[in-house]
């Protein structure tokens, strides 16, 4: 505390901004590492990381700096349902409120999560409206990050006539995106979240396609998706057989709990 006492302020702002550069690097390497085997360690390592990445988000916000308002928070923005989801949630509405922001590549990303964040708060009508910035932003943009749709297919859930259904159509389109781009994380997320929504909607085949989504998470050792893709199948079985249905969301509510994830 001394030390940076003796700087003055434009040397103390040379360091904000080289520590939120670093961040960034940071950031970017978790949400690499959370969409591999080693999420656990991921996981941790952004627990660890919290307070810096949670330093150099407030200054860029501050300091009106796009760039590292986005980057240090959207790499593993889609890692929502973890426990700092709320620390995410927060960051992700004051980034947003930057001028110019919505033309940033990462910037669908982060309107993403400020969508997430009104839907489980009960708002959906910011949910909506958040979604439909993101949406507008796509066209300069890099187009919707993940949690975007997984928004939209939450909010079109409540809005919608028919529980589920646009979100097993965003679902199965972005499914083919992962498909085509040879994207191994995101086409199993995708696979599961068809299912997911398949239940609540009574969609046919969606067993056999929880099931797959189960078999490639197990597989490639993606363990929050194993957790997922478990309580998926278990919606599926809800009607058919409700034993197990139950042990089935049991078995994904311990698997999630034991690596952290929620």
């Amino acid at each position: 505390m001394f030390a940076v006492e003796q700087l003055d302020d434009g040397e103390i702002e040379i360091l904000a901004r080289r520590h939120a550069e670093a961040m960034c690097v940071i950031a970017a390497a978790v949400g690499t590492g959370l969409r591999g085997p080693e999420e656990r360690l991921w996981i941790a390592r952004l627990a660890a990381e919290l307070a810096n990445l949670g330093a150099a988000s407030r200054w860029a916000v501050e300091a009106s700096e796009v760039d590292p308002a986005l980057r240090v928070i959207g790499p593993y923005g889609y890692f929502y349902h973890c426990q700092l989801r709320h620390q995410l949630f927060d960051r992700a509405a004051a980034a947003v409120d930057l001028e110019d922001v919505d033309t940033h590549p990462m910037f669908s990303e982060v309107i993403g999560l400020v969508a997430l964040a009104g839907w489980l708060a009960g708002d959906h009508d910011g949910a909506r409206e958040a979604i439909e910035r993101g949406h507008a932003a796509s066209s300069v943009a890099d187009g919707p990050g993940l949690s975007l749709p997984v928004t939209q297919a939450m909010t079109d859930a409540v809005f919608g006539p028919q529980w589920g259904v646009q979100g097993t159509l965003i679902a199965d389109e972005q499914l083919r995106i992962a498909e085509s781009a040879d994207d191994t994380w995101l086409t199993t997320f995708w696979t599961y979240a068809g299912a997911q929504w398949g239940a609540i909607t009574g969609a046919p085949e969606v067993e056999q396609r929880a099931q797959t989504a189960l078999d490639m998470a197990e597989r490639h050792g993606y363990e929050s998706l194993v957790a997922q893709a478990t309580r998926a199948l278990g919606q599926s079985y809800r009607t058919s057989d409700p034993t197990r249905a139950r042990t089935l969301s049991a078995q994904a509510a311990r698997r999630a709990r034991d690596i952290g994830a929620y």
